[in-house]
């Protein structure tokens, strides 16, 4: 009787234990919201994957870990604004975080974070792929990496149209680029295609010329992931982000951006969003949005500053987020590599006048 009743209590304290390293599940996607200091609202997007977390809000992308016991570390990448976030999960709906904004003097702010899906918005699935392939059987060969986040819609009975469309446009775009050839239908069969379809090119491509120059580095990388910027108010805002490195100076790296009417199932074209005749006064307004941001007097002209021309044209590369509209170009589209990505976000007001 004495070991039975040992027995249970082991089950009982070894099931409580794995529960509470686990908060959160291997893979998910978060929509989580809070008041930053009593008038801010903050909304970010998370994806979780296994130990890494990273996502998105307003004004930034941010990426870092997570433990097995919900404690996790997210910073801002380079470039963009320094902020840092760190933070407990107290369950799966929950967190408690400290935010620290270097731009606000090193100011930190202490608040709560609740997973929210209001009225217009959508929870989504994560399906991922994290894998290695040696180049040779040797255990020194080198490899190729690849890490693949897939977000698919949930499909409730209600806006079934709209979430299938919205299923069927972001497998699309996530495929976009590659050699699949399947009915884009099922994110595990995506995921298997675009797996196999790299490691292959990727022995192809070098294991004849390793055998032949083994000292030279043969090592090549795969990144795609999606990231959430805005989802409520019946409309979402996606980019894919995609890094591939195959050797040589650097990867490659493209953010493509999508907007969707989850109403419609369809995707937001730029002349749904602006007034008859828009394209001169928003390229005057991309252009002098982009003097002040790399702080260029607006008599200057951009091409004197290294940019490749004197006018931003809006793009199909944009996105909303509920406080305006940004427009995002990548590598080479109008500076060189060394300038980096250039993200321009106009508000409603700067917008006012041009914007439906």
């Amino acid at each position: 009787m004495k070991n039975y009743l040992g027995l249970t209590l082991f089950l009982c304290l070894y099931t409580l234990n794995i529960q509470a390293q686990n908060v959160l599940p291997p893979s998910c996607y978060l929509r989580m919201e809070g008041m930053k200091d009593q008038k801010t609202k903050i909304i970010l997007h998370l994806v979780k994957l296994n130990d890494s977390l990273y996502g998105a809000y307003s004004s930034g992308e941010f990426s870092g870990k997570i433990t097995a016991k919900g404690k996790f570390w997210l910073k801002t990448w380079p470039g963009d604004n320094g902020i840092e976030i760190k933070g407990q999960f107290k369950d799966e709906h929950h967190a408690s975080i400290s935010w620290e904004d270097p731009a606000n003097k090193g100011k930190s702010f202490s608040f709560d974070l609740t997973e929210k899906y209001p009225e217009g918005s959508t929870r989504l699935n994560v399906f991922s792929d994290i894998a290695e392939q040696k180049l040779l059987k040797d255990p020194k060969s080198p490899h190729a990496s690849l890490k693949l986040a897939l977000l698919i819609p949930e499909i409730p009975e209600s806006h079934a149209f709209g979430i299938d469309s919205l299923n069927r446009i972001m497998l699309n775009k996530f495929s976009e680029g590659t050699e699949y050839k399947g009915d884009p239908s099922s994110e595990v069969t995506l995921l298997s295609s675009m797996k196999k379809d790299f490691f292959e090119n990727y022995i192809s491509s070098n294991e004849t010329m390793y055998r032949e120059m083994p000292g030279a580095s043969y090592g090549w990388e795969l990144l795609k992931s999606t990231y959430i910027i805005f989802n409520e108010e019946d409309k979402l805002s996606f980019y894919i982000l995609n890094y591939t490195f195959t050797g040589g100076a650097h990867g490659l790296e493209t953010q493509l951006f999508t907007s969707v009417d989850m109403k419609t199932g369809r995707t937001i074209t730029i002349n749904e969003l602006f007034k008859p005749g828009y394209e001169n006064r928003l390229m005057n307004l991309l252009t002098n949005k982009l003097h002040q941001m790399i702080k260029l007097p607006l008599q200057t002209k951009l091409t004197e500053s290294g940019y490749f021309v004197d006018e931003i044209k809006p793009n199909d590369n944009f996105y909303l987020n509920g406080e305006g509209v940004g427009f995002f170009y990548n590598h080479y589209e109008i500076a060189p590599y060394s300038f980096g990505t250039t993200n321009i976000f106009l508000t409603k007001e700067e917008l006012k006048g041009v914007l439906k």
